[in-house]
Parts: structure tokens; C-alpha cells; sequence
């Protein structure tokens, strides 16, 4: 630090021992030293509330002041002044006290008497200190608010989302009501009226219900959607050799009917939610198995590896891939990259396995060479649990 002077608060009721620091400071050459000396600590703490100084040099014994008392006064009337306490006993005991309390040096009398560097070194320490520590309290504080104020745009954040979530689910439930009517008046149409119908009109008939069918898978899908979030934050030993075999039964007659051949490697016990994590296993086979190329049996390979403190899984198909432009936009809820009469579904499956993922601090993505197959890739902690979301 660089102080062309120093202005200096002396405490002390042996006028000898502040002729003798006086001198002492006076004699430094390489900073001017002004010195304001008071016996009584009254009387220093008026001039306090009118001068400002760089330090305070304190003696412990006072005729108005006796021991470490006069300290927390002194720090509360000028908080930012560094004080260095002055006492003519050895005692570390004492020593380490006034520093517990708020001074930032401590110095006996009679070994600073022929020091006059040991002096000035004190002072100069005490304020480079007392300046560092107002720096890491202001930093303190100015990251005090930051945090405050994203936990407050985190707080309006999780709950705008609950809301939105809230609002689909509402939303969704009171949209199949009318639907299912529509898809009942239909049918109804068709089994009584059916006769007076051409083929013009009967297939008027079936693309209703097909535009229903698809609607309802929409609003189910959403509903899935939302959920993700609203399942119980509990966590427990999930067998994924045992969900994967799980999702095949269930997957059985579509494997058979592509003739698919599926290799299930040794996979891992994971900490998570069962329903959730077969959703994952699920939306990515099934995807395997729909979007697979014409006269070319799928083939499927479930694995997973270990990285670090992840485990990473892997799907990977011999499918018809997917070109690197729409490698993070397959994840957005509701993309597409074909029409209903190529490939039917409605483009929440992958979002929903990334909603997951996420959920418990992993991250999905994808590589894929186009028109030869796609390899999707998820990591899970070994160790997870349900986040609460934003």
C-alpha cells in the first residue's frame, strides 16, 4: 500500500510513552505521520466524531478506561478505523482477545521502544487488514443480494412453471371430455347412418376420428408432460436390467411384428423413480423401433457405461438417423421432423425423457449418422435424487 501521510489517533494517558511513540513515528522518512493525542478516552471519542483518521493506537489502561472495555466503543463510533491496542504487559492470552474482539494489532510497549519498524509495520498491517476485510464484507454482502435476488427470480420461476403446469393439466383434462363426445357421435353416425353414407362421406367419418385419436394422444402426451415434475421427490434402487426387460414385454408385439432384435448389456442400480426411468427406456426403444428403415429389421443395443460420477446409457439403432441441424431441436416438446402419415406420434417422448433426465442433473443428447441409425445418450448420477425445479 502507498500513504504519502498517515493520520493517527494516539490514546494514551503516559505523556512519556506518547512523547516517545511521537518521536518514534516522527522520525519515519518514508511517511509523514500527524499525530492528535488525548489522555482520556472521552475525549478522543469527540474528536472521532468530528476527524477522521487511517488508525488508532490504544493504551489498556485509561483513568476513564481499564482493559479491552474501550475497544467495542471505540469500534462502534468509527467501525472502519483500524485499531492497534497498546500495553505495557506480556500477556498473549490478553493479545489474543483484543484481536477476538476487533482490534487488528497488538503491541507491548517497552519492545517497540528502539522499534521503529515494528511500529510503522503495525500500523501499515492494520490498515492494509482493516481495508481487505471491509472489501470481503462488502463482497460478502453485494453476494448476499445476488443470491437473495435469485432466489427470489428462482422462487417466481418454480412457481410460474407450477402454474403452467397446473394450467396444462386443467387444461388437458377438460379438453378429452369434448373430444370423447365427438368420437361418440361419430361412431354413433356410423352405426345408424352408416348405409346412407357413401364412401366420400364414410371416409369423412374416419378422418374425424382419426383427427380425435391423434388429438387425444396430444392431450395424453401433455398430460405426461406435466406430470414429470409432480412425481414424489423420493428416490430408490432402481434395477435398469429389470425395467429394461420390463419395457420389452410391454414392447413384445412390436419387436416381434418388425422382427427386431434387441442386445440388452449389463446395465447398472441407479437411485431414482421406477415409472420415470422406464418412461425414459421406453420413449427411446419405441423410437428405435418406429423409426426404423424400410425391408431392414431393427437392431437395438441398450448399454451403459461409467464416466467419472455418471453413469451414461446408450440406445442405438440401425434406424434412419437424423441430420445433425435437428440433433437439439428433436428435444424441444411437440418437434417433428416427419408428418402423421410417415410416422405417427406427436413429438413429446423425447422432451419428456429430457425433462427427466434433467430432473435428477443429467443430460440427454444424441449422435447420428443419416440414413445409417442413431445412438441416443443419457447420463444419470450414481448418486441422484429429484431437483426441484425452477
Amino acid at each position: 500500500m502507498h500513504l504519502d501521510d498517515l493520520h493517527i489517533l494516539l490514546i494514551e494517558d503516559n505523556l512519556a510513552e506518547a512523547e516517545l511513540l511521537g518521536d518514534l513515528l516522527a522520525d519515519i522518512e518514508m511517511v509523514q505521520c500527524n499525530i492528535v493525542h488525548f489522555a482520556h478516552l472521552e475525549k478522543a471519542i469527540a474528536c472521532l466524531e468530528d476527524q477522521s483518521f487511517d488508525v488508532i493506537l490504544l493504551d489498556l489502561s485509561l483513568p476513564d478506561s481499564q482493559g479491552l472495555s474501550s475497544l467495542p466503543i471505540l469500534m462502534g463510533i468509527a467501525p472502519d478505523v483500524p485499531i492497534v491496542v497498546l500495553t505495557n504487559t506480556n500477556d498473549a492470552e490478553l493479545a489474543l482477545e483484543a484481536v477476538h474482539q476487533g482490534a487488528q494489532d497488538y503491541l507491548i510497549k517497552k519492545n517497540i521502544a528502539f522499534d521503529q519498524e515494528t511500529l510503522l509495520r503495525s500500523i501499515l498491517y492494520a490498515i492494509e487488514r482493516k481495508r481487505n476485510q471491509q472489501a470481503l464484507k462488502l463482497a460478502n454482502e453485494r453476494l448476499r443480494q445476488e443470491m437473495k435476488a435469485r432466489e427470489a427470480t428462482q422462487l417466481k420461476l418454480k412457481q410460474s412453471n407450477q402454474e403452467l403446469e397446473q394450467f396444462a393439466y386443467i387444461a388437458s383434462h377438460d379438453l378429452k371430455q369434448p373430444l370423447a363426445s365427438i368420437y361418440s357421435w361419430s361412431q354413433l353416425l356410423q352405426v345408424r347412418y352408416g348405409n346412407c353414407f357413401d364412401e366420400k362421406g364414410s371416409s369423412y367419418i374416419r378422418a374425424i376420428q382419426d383427427s380425435v385419436r391423434q388429438m387425444t394422444q396430444l392431450i395424453e402426451d401433455l398430460l405426461t408432460y406435466s406430470r414429470v415434475d409432480q412425481v414424489e421427490n423420493t428416490a430408490v434402487d432402481v434395477d435398469c436390467n429389470l425395467i429394461v426387460h420390463q419395457v420389452c414385454n410391454r414392447l413384445s408385439s412390436a419387436i416381434a411384428q418388425q422382427s427386431a432384435k434387441l442386445t440388452i448389456d449389463p446395465l447398472p442400480t441407479i437411485q431414482g423413480n421406477p415409472l420415470q426411468i422406464s418412461q425414459i427406456f421406453q420413449n427411446l426403444i419405441e423410437n428405435a423401433l418406429k423409426y426404423c428403415r424400410e425391408d431392414v429389421p431393427p437392431q437395438i443395443t441398450i448399454s451403459a457405461v461409467q464416466n467419472d460420477n455418471h453413469w451414461v446409457f446408450s440406445c442405438h439403432d440401425n434406424g434412419i438417423g437424423i441430420e445433425p441441424d435437428y440433433f437439439e431441436q428433436i428435444f424441444y416438446a411437440f418437434k417433428r421432423l416427419h408428418s402423421q402419415s410417415q410416422y405417427s406420434g406427436t413429438g413429446i417422448g423425447l422432451a419428456v425423457c429430457k425433462k427427466i433426465v434433467r430432473r435428477y442433473g443429467g443430460e440427454i443428447w444424441v449422435t447420428s449418422t443419416f440414413g445409417e441409425g442413431s445412438t441416443f445418450f443419457f447420463s444419470f448420477p450414481r448418486q441422484s435424487s429429484p431437483k426441484d425445479q425452477a
